[in-house]
């Protein structure tokens, strides 16, 4: 049974230098070699000017070191969602220092013996990430989030989920990318908050993912855009016993592609509906819930003059849309 102690302590907490926090191209990762990785970071991150951090990294492991050595140095992580021109050039007013994948971006001296970090608690008001995604008039949007909104996030998802991934051994496969809020919470900070592997990479084609889905135990946090192309000429009955749920977000999920992807596999898609500003506010599956939402046991919902008002501790104010 994994134990949920969220985000403030993944650098601190006592897990043994031979767990494994990561699966990179089928190799662990261990705690070990985790603590050094992101030890590089922080200090690579520390030695620069400035306090905006914008972070791209295609590889999630990557990412993941990077994010807590950017957080243990004190630095505030902007999250791009590409390296196109046009948003390299809006990063350019809007941070200090590029990392990573992005044009220019700064990296830890490679295989260099670093002094040890003095790894601390993370502060729930203090450190924060800038989600940038695009808002419904299309232009690019800065959404703030301190951790203590992205600790409320994954302990809402626990609590809701918690059970359906309760084996240490299973793995979080995806087909988002965490550069944005959903692939985020779901192949990085929740399995970092709660202890389990993350697995590093992005599952794109279908015979990839069934592959993937067929050595268990596994979740799937998927796309609707994905799920609904599913081809029924690849054996998916594979994935029975080894695939415990998948979830979709980013977008709505057709009734008529869900109920596919139950036949094809036996499980219904769990759907979590939120956004960026907002976090997760509902969740269902079709097979049990129909068309009815569930809101999490944190959200309250109300209807004011037509429109549905939102309250959350993930969000710190109140939302109507």
């Amino acid at each position: 049974m994994v134990e949920q102690q969220g985000l403030t302590t993944v650098m601190t907490r006592r897990q043994g230098a031979d767990a494994v926090v990561a699966w990179v191209a089928g190799q662990a990762r261990t705690r070990a070699e985790f603590e050094h990785d992101v030890a590089a970071w922080a200090w690579m991150f520390q030695a620069q000017a400035g306090q905006r951090v914008a972070l791209l990294a295609e590889d999630t492991y990557t990412f993941a070191a990077a994010l807590m050595g950017a957080w243990q140095a004190d630095k505030t992580v902007v999250l791009p969602g590409d390296a196109q021109p046009q948003t390299v050039r809006r990063l350019a007013e809007a941070v200090d220092i590029h990392a990573a994948d992005l044009p220019q971006g700064c990296w830890p001296i490679p295989k260099a013996e670093h002094r040890p970090w003095r790894f601390v608690d993370l502060d729930l008001q203090r450190h924060r990430l800038v989600v940038q995604t695009s808002g419904s008039s299309g232009e690019p949007l800065d959404i703030a989030k301190q951790l203590k909104q992205l600790d409320a996030e994954v302990r809402t998802l626990e609590a809701a989920f918690g059970g359906l991934m309760s084996d240490p051994a299973l793995k979080v496969l995806a087909t988002v990318s965490h550069q944005h809020i959903y692939g985020l919470l779901f192949q990085v900070l929740w399995p970092l908050s709660s202890g389990r592997a993350l697995v590093a990479g992005r599952l794109e084609y279908p015979e990839a993912i069934l592959a993937a889905m067929s050595q268990g135990p596994n979740v799937l946090v998927a796309s609707p855009a994905h799920l609904k192309r599913f081809p029924d000429a690849l054996p998916w009955g594979q994935v029975r016993g080894h695939t415990r749920a998948v979830f979709s977000s980013g977008g709505p999920l057709l009734p008529d592609a869900s109920q596919e992807v139950h036949r094809l596999t036996g499980l219904s898609p769990i759907e979590v509906y939120g956004s960026s500003e907002t976090g997760g506010i509902a969740w269902r599956q079709r097979a049990e819930h129909g068309d009815i939402w569930r809101p999490f046991a944190a959200v309250q919902l109300r209807q004011v003059d037509g429109l549905l008002e939102v309250a959350s501790p993930i969000s710190p104010t109140l939302h109507r849309g």
